[in-house]
């Protein structure tokens, strides 16, 4: 069976930034993100016994959403200073692992997931989205899944999305429109959280009709707080919403693991301190 695995590699880079104690080499440049990012790709590689796999990228620059939202995100804390040096490297460690990167400026990671999930479907029987971030659910069919790699909850299919939001993955903007995304500063609705949101979705099918209909709503404080807030709803459904058609040229081929350039990462795992990551590795990686 033909699986295809594509990656939230800006998750895994923070993610192993903060998981790690302080790594540094013996002149003090700091390499544990480096270092966690490449012991995490590599542990999924060989547990997965992955064979097509691409890795998506935050590039960084403004979104889309930022244009609609000046605030979007705005309450995350800036990028560690430890770790922006090490972003080149691990663009490096990657390049020298053959492994294929997509990035697109104005758009996020879970946009190009998204979309590359989308175009992959009829081409491999299984696509697994590894991804913690909760709006890459709205993605998920019987063909695609998605796997958070920090969590063992296994792989999310349709009926695992409803069974955990309440509602089945289209309705996943709705949803966030409504409770709101603290960690992309999107505001929710005052006294509505996920079980009252899912119930009015299930209800009513949509925030459109939640708020066209708003008036058979029976508790009379959410029906004012939607109706003062109708503006916003649609406003954080489009901030929610993913796109899935990122310009982007796929040749899916390239996705196939090919062996690494060890030649290259004798030199980047050397000058990082790395130097027992060959010894390890080269044996049983990619066979």
């Amino acid at each position: 069976m033909r699986e295809l695995y594509l990656l939230d590699g800006s998750s895994y880079v923070y993610r192993a930034f903060h998981a790690l104690p302080r790594l540094s080499t013996k002149d003090g440049v700091p390499t544990g993100a480096v270092y966690g990012f490449t012991r995490m790709i590599l542990s999924l590689i060989n547990k997965k016994k992955i064979k097509y796999m691409g890795i998506c990228l935050d590039t960084g620059a403004p979104t889309f959403r930022h244009q609609e939202f000046p605030d979007y995100k705005v309450s995350r804390p800036p990028m560690p200073e430890e770790l922006r040096p090490q972003l080149p490297k691990i663009r490096e460690v990657v390049e020298a692992f053959n492994l294929t990167c997509f990035e697109k400026e104005g758009y996020e990671a879970d946009d190009i997931l998204a979309t590359l999930a989308c175009k992959a479907e009829d081409k491999y029987d299984k696509i697994i989205l590894v991804s913690s971030d909760k709006d890459i659910l709205q993605v998920v069919t019987e063909t695609i899944n998605v796997l958070n790699p920090f969590h063992s909850e296994g792989l999310f299919n349709p009926q695992k999305v409803k069974k955990t939001l309440g509602v089945l993955p289209e309705k996943v903007p709705d949803l966030l429109a409504l409770i709101g995304d603290t960690i992309d500063n999107i505001p929710g609705i005052s006294g509505i959280g996920k079980k009252t949101a899912s119930k009015l979705l299930n209800e009513f099918g949509s925030v459109e009709n939640v708020i066209a209909y708003k008036e058979k709503i029976k508790r009379q404080k959410i029906r004012e707080n939607i109706e003062r807030n109708s503006s916003n709803v649609l406003k954080n459904k489009r901030l929610t919403t993913l796109s899935k058609t990122v310009p982007m040229d796929v040749n899916w081929e390239e996705l196939y693991l090919k062996s690494p350039d060890w030649s290259r990462l004798k030199k980047i795992f050397e000058i990082l301190g790395f130097k027992k990551f060959l010894r390890e590795l080269e044996p049983t990686l990619f066979s």
